[in-house]
């Protein structure tokens, strides 16, 4: 792909086509040295200065930047079976950064900065296929002025929170636009509230084609009972919460796996058994006038059995609308869950990789769009080095221009003649990894997102040599 840009941003419309070619330019140079400062990253002042005028320009959003990478990795989804959609929400600080105002709380008397909340779409294999939607916003002090009282009773709406629900309402719309995909959404546990199985339950109500959800339960709920009776059993008690009838459940079967040593704990052998039940419990009122509602989930358990002497026992538990019949249908459960931590690395690859918290932009309304390049500039990372692992045997034609991939190929390969086609990716991802300080040694893992986005950074200097100096041999 000679030009990735032009493709991913296609239908990029800023509301003059002189902008969207300068967007599509700095978008360009930006992913070339992900983690370079815009002075550095441009080659001469008048283009960095032409780069900070675009950002200066008050018709330049995020939203319109967004736009056109959304509408291709809808694009992606529609050609996979299932996909899988984590949501979480970051901050990014800026409070070493006094020049940059109206910035807002993120937690501490002067930590300032702001939030994002991304939903990305991932392939069961944990393919990045791109970001669907993004809510970035400042939080307002006055929420400092309100009570825990006046905090719990504000409608869900007024609540930061309330996003988790709306990044749910977006994977249904994603699962009306995608038919033939199945669609599920995943949660930390900070997802775990009974508004948000309030919309889910309605959703699937509705008839309609909806998205499924997945989230790691962190209340231990009180449960509804049919029972009348009001003398109850300890054992009756204890099946009227969440995690007291889960133990109670027997076992679909164990799942086996070791966790690495920390400096606290001991490298060990884990043995879980896994349960499952079908749940109901009531959301919590916080009006006077709304009557309490029953929402009912289907919940999942890991709980470890057998753990040695003066250990704590290794428990996970789950809320799902998916099947949960059977010991596969858990497991497969478990293994979606999994494919969350895709979320904290492009977290990682955005603040670290391309260094998004050292933006020294003045306004957040400038910040802002040039966060949504490096929220694609990030995607593309994890992208090109997932596709490298799960699809080896394309070409890296498929991501990388000619000029990448021949000056990279020469660097790592010292000596030797360029071959008549180009690499496979896989082959190639381990060259621009080797690039990033990656040793490729026998029992070494598969090279991670960092020895990407060095190497990234080092192609960028190559591919510019061999267009000014390069030949063939």
């Amino acid at each position: 792909m000679e030009n990735w840009v032009d493709n991913e941003f296609l239908e990029l419309d800023l509301g003059d086509k002189r902008v969207d070619n300068k967007a599509k330019k700095i978008i360009d140079t930006l992913s070339k040295q992900p983690g370079a400062s815009i002075p550095k990253a441009f080659n001469t002042g008048s283009e960095a200065k032409s780069c900070y005028e675009f950002f200066y320009n008050g018709k330049v959003t995020a939203e319109k930047i967004l736009i056109p990478h959304q509408k291709a990795t809808l694009d992606r989804i529609r050609k996979e079976s299932v996909i899988l959609i984590p949501q979480d929400t970051s901050s990014l600080n800026y409070s070493s950064k006094p020049s940059i105002r109206d910035l807002g709380n993120i937690g501490g008397p002067k930590n300032r900065g702001l939030f994002i909340h991304p939903l990305l779409g991932i392939t069961p294999t944990r393919v990045n296929l791109g970001i669907i939607d993004v809510k970035i916003w400042i939080r307002e002090d006055k929420e400092k002025q309100l009570t825990d009282h006046e905090l719990y009773s504000l409608p869900i709406e007024e609540k930061e929170k309330f996003r988790w629900i709306e990044g749910y309402k977006i994977a249904c719309q994603v699962a009306k636009e995608c038919p033939n995909t199945q669609v599920i959404t995943i949660t930390d546990r900070e997802g775990d509230f009974a508004e948000l199985f309030e919309e889910v339950c309605k959703a699937k109500n509705l008839g309609e084609k909806s998205a499924d959800i997945i989230v790691r339960s962190y209340h231990d709920r009180k449960l509804e009972s049919s029972e009348k009776t009001n003398q109850k059993s300890d054992d009756e008690k204890i099946e009227r919460k969440l995690r007291g009838k889960l133990k109670q459940t027997h076992s679909l079967g164990e799942i086996k796996f070791t966790i690495p040593a920390t400096q606290n704990r001991p490298k060990r052998e884990v043995t879980q058994s896994l349960k499952s039940a079908t749940v109901t419990f009531k959301k919590r009122n916080t009006s006077n006038n709304v009557k309490n509602k029953e929402v009912t989930v289907n919940a999942v358990m890991a709980i470890e059995d057998n753990l040695p002497e003066g250990e704590e026992p290794l428990i996970w538990v789950f809320l799902t609308t998916l099947p949960i019949n059977t010991f596969a249908e858990v497991v497969l459960i478990i293994e979606y869950y999994l494919a969350r931590w895709e979320i904290e690395v492009f977290f990682k690859v955005l603040k670290s990789g391309c260094e998004v918290e050292d933006r020294r932009l003045k306004i957040p309304e400038s910040l802002k769009p040039l966060i949504a390049i490096f929220l694609v500039v990030a995607w593309r990372i994890m992208y090109a080095m997932k596709l490298g692992r799960s699809c080896p045997e394309m070409s890296c034609e498929t991501i990388f221009s000619a000029s990448e991939w021949k000056s990279v190929y020469k660097v790592v390969n010292k000596g030797a003649k360029l071959p008549d086609r180009a690499p496979i990716l896989g082959e190639f991802m381990i060259m621009v990894a080797k690039l990033g300080g990656y040793l490729n040694r026998k029992n070494d893992p598969p090279p991670g997102p960092k020895s990407i986005w060095i190497g990234i950074n080092r192609m960028n200097d190559f591919a510019v040599a061999w267009d000014t100096f390069g030949n063939e041999n």
